[in-house]
């Protein structure tokens, strides 16, 4: 069991919890994420790959694509407005 906060007595307890179908679920949604990844622009998808996936930050980004971090500051935002445009488009379909 896993508790949920609190102190002492008053800890929530919830149980654990693993599905078949929670799991496949989160793996198709992966598969969806991924796919969107791999669809943006190669500049963009190499820079949220490194920050978003690896854990680099924008000066780190900057380095390795050889710019300055203000312009990762824009590749970064483009990067997040194409995968939230592609992510909503296939939510709207899949889960409305």
């Amino acid at each position: 069991m896993q508790s949920l906060g609190g102190d002492g007595d008053e800890k929530e307890s919830i149980p654990d919890f693993h599905h078949p179908g929670v799991t496949l679920d989160n793996k198709e949604r992966a598969a969806v994420l991924f796919k969107a990844i791999d669809s943006l622009p190669e500049n963009q998808k190499t820079a949220y790959t490194l920050h978003k996936l690896e854990g680099l930050s924008y000066r780190d980004v900057s380095e390795v694509l050889n710019t300055t971090v203000s312009a990762v500051e824009p590749l970064m935002s483009r990067a997040n407005q194409n995968l939230r445009k592609q992510l909503e488009e296939y939510y709207n379909k899949h889960y409305k």
